[in-house]
């Protein structure tokens, strides 16, 4: 049984793609009917968390649902610092088509953060389009985490197709109605629209209800070596407190591992331990070009964009096998 928002599966890596090119939306989206053969798909979000059952709220209507073993794999979101009518983040985007729409109007884009998916999403807009850009960071450069050669070449492909960058800076306020960013050192900038991509937030605050225990200082549930929150709760990807990057191929491992030892418990064998790896990041900047990192090893250009391209249809294949 799986109980979820929407009906369908997202690729997020490909979101950013698909914001500049509404025909690519389709590509990146599944039906869950589609690849979940033998699955009961339910609409709606989860209220309660008992000890055999849950409760979910689907309309105005409560179901309770009954289950040997559960999963949570709610993931995060993205953090908006403001309100604004014309400011998204950039996570599992429910209106794709309506914010393309309302992006292709605008003449000047704020991107708020230069981690992997604010330099992606700068990227295909400095590539696909000719509107001004403007990227804020509170780092000294992009790609913080990434060794310096790969922060290097984002910020010189960024510039060079006309980008402008405040690094160093933090955007902390929404000035009146008249789209005025102001910025912790009293920069204001003038944009259309804002890309929120900084500063993930865990999704365990939608399970408030449950046992608080189970949940961290910093909203991330508590899970053992074998991924498990409890006796027969697992818990996996971004939701997990687990020291590591919160990646597409971090999750895919989590919930390998979770299959795994749930089908290891029903025949009681011992659980598999589960162990971070350090796993490749592949950024894509536009259509031509990309940066792969693994640890110290970056290089640039059309490979990585084309292993990234590769790598999606892989994924996706896989969901329309």
């Amino acid at each position: 049984i799986l109980v979820d928002n929407q009906d369908y599966f997202e690729f997020i890596p490909g979101v950013p793609e698909a914001l500049f090119n509404e025909k690519y939306i389709p590509h990146i989206r599944i039906k869950h009917e589609r690849y979940l053969k033998m699955t009961k798909i339910i609409l709606g979000a989860v209220r309660q968390i008992k000890r055999k059952e849950i409760v979910v709220k689907t309309g105005k209507i409560f179901k309770r649902i009954r289950f040997d073993y559960l999963i949570i794999a709610a993931g995060s979101r993205y953090a908006l610092p403001f309100k604004a009518e014309n400011s998204l983040a950039v996570f599992r985007l429910k209106n794709l088509v309506k914010f393309a729409k309302r992006i292709a109007k605008a003449k000047t884009i704020l991107v708020v953060g230069g981690g992997p998916t604010g330099v992606e999403v700068a990227g295909e807009i400095v590539a696909k389009t000719k509107k001004k850009v403007v990227l804020v960071d509170s780092k000294d450069r992009l790609l913080y985490t990434a060794p310096a050669k790969a922060g290097n070449y984002a910020q010189h492909f960024l510039e060079k197709k006309g980008a402008v960058l405040f690094l160093n800076e933090k955007v902390v306020d929404l000035t009146g109605s008249s789209g005025c960013y102001l910025t912790d050192k009293g920069r204001k900038i003038r944009a259309d629209f804002v890309f929120s991509c900084t500063g993930i937030c865990s999704n365990a605050d939608s399970f408030s209800f449950y046992n608080k225990n189970k949940i961290n200082e910093k909203n991330f549930f508590i899970v053992d070596d074998y991924l498990r929150v409890d006796k027969k709760v697992f818990a996996g990807g971004d939701i997990v407190n687990i020291s590591e990057e919160k990646t597409a191929q971090h999750a895919q491992k989590h919930a390998e591992i979770i299959c795994k030892n749930i089908a290891r418990d029903v025949k009681k064998k011992e659980l598999i331990r589960y162990t971070t790896k350090y796993l490749p990041v592949i950024i894509s900047l536009g259509p031509y070009n990309g940066i792969f990192i693994y640890k110290k090893l970056v290089f640039c250009g059309m490979l990585p964009r084309l292993l990234k391209y590769f790598i999606e249809r892989i994924i996706m294949g896989e969901y329309m096998l």
